[in-house]
């Protein structure tokens, strides 16, 4: 008789999500809005979120949510990831801080949210590049 290997525990709901993060680029106030616990920064493909600039890493910086908190950790990028003019390897992130990947500014916005209502994924900034949408890909 064979033993799992794992029990799954069916009582949690896998469609819980994260409350949201928006990142706001500085200066333009474009919004990128995540419900996803945990976002990758950078410049290779697979990245929630890519900056196509020689100064950010492949994968750059990971944004995550843990004890109810959202948190930033550098993912050993070359030149660093910046909060608020600092360096860091891991921070908690608070509501308007500036987080800087490159030559990108990013502002953290964790209000609800519904105060603009926006339930967007990704929105297409000059110098970042979401995944393409379904429309792209029929094109």
């Amino acid at each position: 008789m064979n033993k799992p290997i794992a029990r799954i525990d069916r009582s949690a709901s896998l469609l819980e999500v994260a409350p949201r993060l928006r990142l706001i680029t500085v200066p333009g106030a474009r919004v990128l809005e995540f419900r996803s616990p945990e976002i990758v920064i950078g410049r290779h493909s697979s990245a929630d979120v890519r900056i196509v600039h020689r100064e950010v890493s492949r994968f750059h910086c990971r944004l995550y949510r843990a004890d109810e908190k959202w948190h930033a950790e550098d993912m050993g990028s070359l030149n660093g990831t910046q909060l608020n003019g600092e360096p860091f390897k891991h921070t908690i992130l608070r509501h308007n801080d500036v987080l800087r990947i490159g030559e990108t500014l990013l502002q953290v916005d964790l209000g609800t949210g519904e105060e603009r209502g926006s339930q967007c994924q990704f929105m297409v900034l000059p110098s970042l590049e979401a995944p393409p949408s379904s429309a792209d890909k029929a094109a």
